[in-house]
């Protein structure tokens, strides 16, 4: 019998995919091998499994980029964060996903989850950016850890933004020309070409 955790992973693409609230149990059920009342019976409801199965992409997601992290550095570093994240909220219904972080902000549980991963993700940008700076990828006065946080907000208005645009763009795509806007004032001679 798999575990929990081996349900969660073989779920999250399909939810992800479909979306938190339009995928089916019976499409659960085709990736997973369980049946929509054995699902039911071990998570409680459709919506605990869409909440646990996308927190544990999230820390799945962070931890594989983790394991990746040696190869990127600087601001190859936050290209490879930033695909890791286009993928994690790359759906057919991104709206559902919108909506669904926007509920979870008024769950005070939910919310700590969230921004623990936030909080994750801030770091990270943290670290490449400092990087950057010491490479000279990025130059002048950039205090990395509030550009690690304007980066953040901005990704996380991009996200929103995205769902209400029409543009034949992809969300990875949407995601880095934002983010390359707005580091173009701090970038060195060398990445101005």
């Amino acid at each position: 019998m798999a575990s929990d955790a081996e349900v969660l992973e073989r779920a999250f693409p399909v939810i992800a995919r479909e979306g938190f609230d339009s995928f089916t149990l019976a499409q659960v059920r085709r990736a997973t091998g369980l049946s929509p009342a054995a699902l039911i019976k071990r998570f409680g409801t459709k919506k605990r499994l869409a909440v646990l199965a996308r927190d544990q992409g999230w820390r799945r997601l962070l931890a594989a980029f983790d394991t990746e992290r040696t190869a990127a550095r600087g601001l190859a570093g936050i290209d490879a964060l930033v695909r890791a994240i286009a993928r994690s909220v790359d759906s057919l219904r991104l709206d559902e996903h919108l909506r669904r972080l926007s509920e979870d902000a008024a769950h005070p549980t939910l919310r700590r989850s969230a921004g623990r991963f936030f909080a994750r993700t801030r770091e990270a940008l943290r670290t490449f950016l400092a990087e950057a700076v010491e490479s000279g990828e990025l130059v002048g006065e950039v205090d990395a850890a509030e550009l690690a946080a304007q980066l953040e907000a901005m990704i996380q208005g991009a996200i929103f933004q995205y769902g209400f645009v029409e543009t034949d763009d992809g969300i990875e795509t949407w995601l880095r020309r934002r983010i390359h806007g707005l580091l173009a004032p701090h970038r060195g001679p060398v990445e101005r070409r």
